[in-house]
């Protein structure tokens, strides 16, 4: 990731001070925050390296997919949570219902 960000930094034009590197993202600033936002908007330039646009597309791929799956993610991880609280459920009624018949028996 770290040669990837330098990569895009060294594609915007930016110099030493003029970006930094998170954990998760790159910050720019000034000029080279506003040619990084012309590239993400706008077609790439000719002198932009053949990785670096197949990086950016695979990026836009990943977010329609992501923006598509979302739904049925949230749905399986509440019908995960609704088995989980049933079968506990279960449970629990058989711990009752099992002491309600034991009680029976003692008393006949």
């Amino acid at each position: 990731l770290d040669r990837f960000c330098e990569l895009l930094a060294a594609v915007v034009g930016a110099g030493e001070g003029e970006y930094t590197l998170g954990k998760t993202c790159i910050f720019l600033r000034g000029k080279a925050a506003a040619a990084f936002e012309a590239l993400a908007t706008g077609e790439p330039p000719s002198d932009v390296g053949k990785a670096l646009a197949i990086k950016m597309e695979e990026w836009r791929k990943r977010e329609l997919l992501a923006r598509f799956m979302r739904p049925f993610l949230c749905a399986h991880i509440f019908r995960f949570r609704l088995k989980r609280k049933q079968r506990s459920a279960v449970r629990i009624q058989a711990q009752v219902r099992g002491g309600q018949g034991r009680a029976r028996v003692q008393l006949s």
